[in-house]
């Protein structure tokens, strides 16, 4: 959080003794979730774990890692896989002696909408014809029986009684002017579902572009590992049988690109424990039941100073994302040889490098990076590999 305002950042004491205050800005919704963090808007959403958990350790939070990963999808496999179906409603002035009569003059009706879709069920036909009372078809929304409006199924009603996430429809008598009308509501191409913090149900999204979403999906084995520490069983192709697995071959067989099916149970048992979350809008959440996290510390500068850390950064996560990958091996790259890669390539791009001092470029790297320096045979280094 900047607080901007030169007069105000006089009253606050000298730049040392301001680094110590606080501020409870930390607020639970309803579910457990508070907002913590705001992403650097020019950040790649794949450094957000990586950035948050240096962050995490400027503010004395223990973090291990996300519940959840953001993955890129096309926006149309997305909807198809995750999305929910439109709904429409159609209704036309009926009358009917019997049920053949009835289910006759439906299937007109739907012929004459081009659609594929069954008639009234004889059930469907007997609980109404048992509701009704004199000359008067009962009909329900949600629970009631009684005599309803034509208009209701046409707009206050349309989605009562019927489900968008699976292809299905509702047959409805209503009245109008004491005449009788049969409704018709149906399921109808797959929309973008509405975006919320259910981030365990894929539901959190962004579209980036016509062609793109950026969603939310749960990491299968952090999620089995601190939760439901569930026990798999997997297929053989060469034995065609089923086989256990020890721990060494689970962590090979179940990965974070794997699909867990999560039940109501498993979301309960996975709500009711502390877990961090990011979302595809760019920010971190904080979930816990204790509501535990109600202080962060502030990072107050002066105008000049945001610009001038923004313009560096910028840079720095240029350089980052041009010329430096991340490694498994026990290579280290040292700061100098880094520092000195950095000055190079400045000057092959003709940017005025204001970072000269080792200490401040050491500073601004982790801070864009996420990374920490660690030793391997007796090198102190970062595990990257630097672009010729």
């Amino acid at each position: 959080m900047n607080l901007q305002h030169k007069q105000f950042v006089k009253t606050l004491g000298t730049q040392k003794q301001r680094k110590n205050l606080e501020s409870e800005c930390i607020k639970y919704d309803k579910k457990n979730n508070a907002m913590i963090y705001d992403f650097p808007h020019d950040l790649q959403h794949d450094h957000y774990e990586a950035h948050f958990s240096n962050w995490c350790r400027e503010q004395d939070i223990e973090f291990n890692e996300f519940i959840n990963k953001l993955v890129k999808s096309n926006k149309e496999t997305y909807i198809n896989e995750n999305g929910l179906y439109n709904i429409k409603q159609i209704d036309k002035k009926i009358s009917f002696t019997d049920y053949i009569d009835l289910v006759n003059k439906c299937q007109v009706f739907l012929d004459q909408n081009e659609l594929k879709l069954k008639t009234p069920s004889k059930e469907w036909f007997n609980i109404r014809l048992q509701k009704k009372m004199g000359n008067i078809y009962y009909d329900r929304i949600v629970h009631s029986w009684k005599q309803q409006r034509i208009e209701h199924f046409r707009c206050n009603y349309k989605r009562s009684n019927i489900r968008n996430d699976t292809s299905n429809h509702l047959w409805n008598l209503g009245y109008k002017d004491n005449e009788l009308y049969i409704s018709l509501r149906y399921t109808s191409g797959k929309i973008l579902p509405n975006c919320d913090l259910n981030i365990l149900n894929k539901t959190n999204y962004k579209e980036i572009n016509n062609n793109e979403i950026l969603h939310s999906e749960p990491k299968c084995k952090f999620v089995n590992d601190n939760f439901l520490q569930y026990e798999f069983e997997f297929y053989d192709d060469n034995q065609d049988e089923l086989y256990d697995v020890n721990e060494d071959e689970l962590n090979d067989e179940l990965n974070d690109d794997c699909i867990l099916d999560l039940d109501k149970d498993d979301l309960k048992i996975i709500n009711d424990h502390s877990y961090f979350f990011i979302t595809a809008d760019g920010y971190a959440y904080h979930h816990d039941p204790d509501k535990s996290i109600n202080k962060i510390k502030l990072k107050i500068t002066t105008p000049q100073d945001s610009n001038n850390q923004k313009s560096e950064l910028n840079i720095i996560q240029k350089y980052f994302e041009q010329c430096v990958s991340q490694t498994h091996t026990n290579n280290r790259v040292l700061i100098k040889a880094l520092h000195e890669h950095y000055k190079k390539w400045c000057q092959e791009n003709i940017i005025n490098n204001k970072l000269t001092k080792m200490k401040d470029f050491r500073q601004k790297f982790e801070c864009v990076s996420g990374l920490q320096r660690s030793k391997s045979n007796g090198t102190d280094g970062y595990k990257i590999k630097l672009a010729l």
